[in-house]
Formats: structure tokens, sequence, C-alpha cells
């Protein structure tokens, strides 16, 4: 039979091994809890972060959107009027240059075209109109109506107006078309000659006296004898 002493001393050691397991356990729990604490703060912050995620990509984007978008109007508005006043618009009037096209006698009033006899450009480059009577009334009035300046128009004198020389020309395309002067080989209005000069291939005076007759004026028809590549004035008759 054990003694007091052996008694005691296998109390204390059963206490002592169940000290020693009741602490195992409780360093497994312990261990348990803590780890699931971890888990639990982690899945916590993880939804924090996802939702502060969620409002900074909602929210911000916006004000940064309409940050540029203004930003945007205000440069295009800062452009516009850098260009407005770099270039600003001017009312220029449009002047009228002078013209020195063909001029026909039937676009000209009866009042100018009296005294019209034609235009044409010297070897000068100078624009010439000529008129029968070189007046300052009519170089005025011709300015006006074929919107020139006077200043830089040369003004000479002639004999027939242009409308005559017109009509007249007129009279002989039509004998040529109906073939009475089959000896004219051409026909042309010379301003500058201020006359018509008719071609013929004939010596023919007869032939050459019908031309002639078209013209009541007279000496308004200079005929030229066409010989090959040279040309024989024949008559200029008033």
């Amino acid at each position: 039979m054990k003694n007091y002493n052996e008694m005691a001393e296998s109390v204390f050691e059963r206490r002592e091994k169940y000290n020693a397991e009741r602490r195992m356990t409780m360093n497994k729990i312990k261990k348990v809890t803590t780890g699931a604490v971890c888990c639990c703060i982690v899945a916590l912050l993880g939804v924090g972060v996802f939702n502060g995620t969620q409002i900074t990509t909602n929210d911000t984007p916006n004000i940064g959107i309409q940050n540029l978008q203004g930003n945007k109007e205000e440069t295009a508005k800062e452009e516009v009027g850098n260009e407005q006043n770099v270039n600003p618009i001017q009312n220029v009037e449009d002047v009228p240059a002078d013209s020195n096209g063909e001029i026909n006698s039937g676009d000209l009033t009866k009042d100018t075209s009296e005294f019209f006899c034609g235009s044409y450009t010297d070897s000068n480059g100078k624009f010439v109109i000529v008129l029968t009577e070189n007046t300052q009334e009519n170089r005025i009035a011709i300015c006006k109506e074929l919107g020139r300046s006077e200043s830089n128009t040369t003004f000479v004198t002639g004999t027939y107006t242009l409308a005559y020389l017109t009509e007249l020309q007129t009279k002989i395309s039509n004998a040529m078309t109906n073939k009475e002067f089959p000896f004219v080989t051409s026909s042309v209005v010379d301003e500058i000659g201020n006359r018509i000069k008719v071609r013929v291939t004939t010596d023919n005076q007869t032939d050459l006296e019908k031309v002639r007759s078209l013209d009541s004026i007279g000496g308004a028809i200079v005929i030229e004898k066409s010989a090959g590549i040279s040309t024989e004035d024949l008559l200029s008759i008033k």
C-alpha cells in the first residue's frame, strides 16, 4: 500500500498531466480562433477596398471628364478669340477693273453707238478707243458705259462707227453665203484701221465694184488681192 508521499506524488503527476493536456487544447483553440479572425479581417478589408474602388471609379472620373470638357471649351474659346484678333474680318468693296474685252456695237446705248468707232490694244499694251468726235463729253460717256478709267485709256479719231462697220460686214457675209461673191475669200472688221478688209482672188473691176457698192458712205472697204503668200492692196476709194 502506497504511503502518503507516494500518493501525493501520484496526485501531483496526474494534475500536471491534466494541465499539460488542457494547455495543448487551449493552444489549438487559440490558433483556430486567430486564423478565423485574420480571415474575417482580410475579408472585411477586401470588401472595404472594393467598395472604395467603386466609389473612386464612379465619382472621380466624372469630375475629371467635366474638368477636361471645361478646359477644352475654354481652350476653344481662347483659340477662336486669338483667330479673331489675328485675322480680323474686313469688309472690302470690290473695285471693277478696266475691261479690255471685245465690245459689240449692239451692247452700247444709241447715244454712244453714234460716236463709238471701235477699240483695240496697241503695241505698247495701251487700250485705245476710237471715236468719231474725240471730245471730253464723249470720252466721259464711253468710259462710264464701258466701266473704264479715262486716265488708263488712249483716244483717237475715226471715220466710221462700229455700228456702221458691223452692218456692212453683215451685208458682205450674207453675199458670200449666197455665192454672190465667189471671188471673195475673207472679210473682217478692222477696228485698228477703222475699215472693212476684204480679200479677193480677182482683178476684175466689175466684180470689185459689186463689193464697194454695199458701202453707202464710201471708203469703208479696203480690197486686198490674194496672190499666194503675198497680198496686193488693190483699191481704197472714197
